[in-house]
């Protein structure tokens, strides 16, 4: 067994290192600078001799639409250019993730997804770690956590799956599309009790409340109680058939005009017709301007801005990019388009700007290392215990993103799932069954000094962006033993102690908490 870091080493690491803060202005990337210029800042990034396309580049694109990748597939995107890994990672790829039976996974894994959402989490993990499609997964788990649902029933967990796919066919097209899709989602319909509105009668607030509060305007939207009420009227009639079949009932629909946000939805809406009131209903949403502000714009814009690019964005930086996806219909593709292109996205202020989610950080490692898991049902268990119930969400408020997911109890579980990854694993039991490989990176990248190897490392991981001693506290390791220090050799024992050691260090670092 590789003889992991010592925890005092671990601790002298982290005290040297720098706190999962953002940089400096000025530091990371390189050019690119905030301009506090909204038509700059949303302006395409070129590339110039003071500001190249280069590895650091390319491995925060990767790492902001996707989960990062190895030195190779960085080197790769370096090749191809900003706007040809663009495109490729806006490409449509609408499939859903199994529903219904069991699955055997290409590592041998079986998951039989019968009243089990922990299998269900596995096979989604899987294809975040090993698919080809890395935005279409990033966008899945932010749209799963704006429009958050979850329950424990287990004979409703193919429902959940389904709600997944939503995203995952749906996630980067247009939003008043995710909209009626989330609406009509039978785990939205059980999960706010819509499937219950106009029943007897009655009006059930609860999903017209949080469509128009979480899911579209915001707090401060600038509806009312009273725009609760009549968007819950249109609501009426779309309910459930069983668990898991969205049914229009035209018998609990009320009919009848409705004024939401000022504007009054009429319709024949008698019969069938009544069903028309929630499309009416999302037009007036998507149009809605308080004080000459594209609100559900404004509203989605920075959210989505938060999670891939920076917190915070200036209010005339905001302001302009909602007009511009306001006026491009609302299409996701197109807005992510000018977000990844932009000279804020490529700039200081971005870089490693944002605290890794717990999928971040362990698909991240499991990508960067090319360790691919033996178990994901394990790694799904170790998500969730970094903070992260994914089909399980408590509130339908989702979860805070940012320093949120740093804490004492986080952090052991982030270090101990570095652990698993970096140890290659020979028993089953609860054990991850990593596949790293610590000879491999030694052997294609011809490195011969324990300094080399640290530096491959920390370029790998971190993009070599570390204060110098931490650097030298890394060497110091590779080269220390019991006995004191003693050159590293790269023999057998040696390699798989040490490397295997200096990635887990390197994954505990404060540096890689940061995206």
């Amino acid at each position: 067994m590789a003889q992991q870091a010592s925890m005092a080493q671990q601790k002298t690491l982290a005290q040297q290192g720098a706190s999962p803060t953002p940089p400096r202005p000025g530091s990371g990337t390189g050019g690119g600078s905030i301009q506090m210029d909204p038509n700059t800042d949303l302006a395409p990034w070129k590339a110039s001799t003071g500001d190249p396309w280069d590895r650091k580049k390319a491995a925060h694109l990767l790492r902001r639409a996707g989960f990062g990748g190895s030195l190779a597939e960085v080197d790769a995107v370096v090749t191809l250019g900003m706007d040809r890994m663009v495109d490729i990672l806006l490409s449509p790829a609408m499939q859903g993730l199994r529903e219904y039976g069991t699955i055997v996974l290409p590592n041998g894994e079986i998951l039989n997804l019968t009243y089990n959402l922990n299998a269900r989490r596995a096979h989604w993990l899987w294809e975040s770690a090993n698919g080809f499609y890395p935005l279409r997964e990033k966008l899945a788990y932010f749209w799963h956590d704006h429009f958050s649902v979850g329950f424990e029933n287990a004979q409703s967990a193919a429902t959940l799956t389904k709600h997944i796919n939503i995203f995952r066919r749906f996630g980067l097209g247009n939003f008043r599309e995710i909209l009626v899709e989330v609406t009509r989602d039978p785990a939205m319909l059980y999960w706010l009790d819509n499937y219950l509105n106009g029943n007897r009668g009655q009006i059930n607030e609860n999903y017209g409340r949080e469509l128009l509060e979480l899911y579209s305007l915001g707090v401060t939207g600038g509806y009312t109680q009273q725009d609760v009420v009549e968007a819950s009227r249109c609501l009426t009639g779309w309910t459930l058939s069983g668990l898991e079949q969205f049914v229009f009932n035209p018998a609990t629909h009320m009919a009848g005009a409705k004024t939401v946000l000022g504007r009054t939805i009429s319709n024949p809406n008698t019969g069938t017709l009544g069903m028309k009131d929630v499309f009416d209903l999302i037009e007036v949403i998507l149009g809605y301007q308080n004080g000459g502000r594209h609100v559900a714009a404004e509203f989605v814009v920075k959210k989505i801005w938060e999670y891939f690019v920076a917190p915070a964005p200036y209010p005339a930086l905001l302001t302009e990019l909602a007009n511009r996806w306001h006026a491009l219909d609302y299409d996701v593709r197109s807005l992510m388009s000018l977000i990844l292109r932009s000279n804020y996205f490529h700039g200081v202020t971005a870089y490693r700007r944002l605290v890794k989610s717990p999928v971040d950080f362990a698909v991240g490692a499991v990508r960067n290392l090319r360790a691919p898991l033996g178990r994901y049902a394990v790694l799904a268990a170790r998500v969730q215990a970094m903070g992260l119930p994914l089909l399980a969400y408590s509130n339908p408020a989702g979860l805070e993103e940012g320093v949120a997911w740093i804490d004492s109890s986080t952090m052991i579980a982030r270090g101990n799932l570095a652990n698993e990854i970096t140890r290659v694993n020979s028993s089953g039991g609860s054990l991850i069954w990593s596949t790293f490989d610590h000879w491999r990176e030694i052997n294609e990248y011809g490195l011969t000094s324990a300094t080399a190897v640290v530096d491959h490392y920390l370029a790998l991981l971190v993009d070599g962006d570390v204060p110098a001693a931490v650097r030298t506290a890394l060497i110091d390791f590779m080269n220390r033993t019991d006995a004191g220090v003693v050159p590293f050799t790269f023999t057998e024992a040696k390699v798989r102690e040490k490397v295997r050691g200096l990635a887990h260090l390197i994954l505990s670092l404060p540096e890689y908490q940061m995206a």
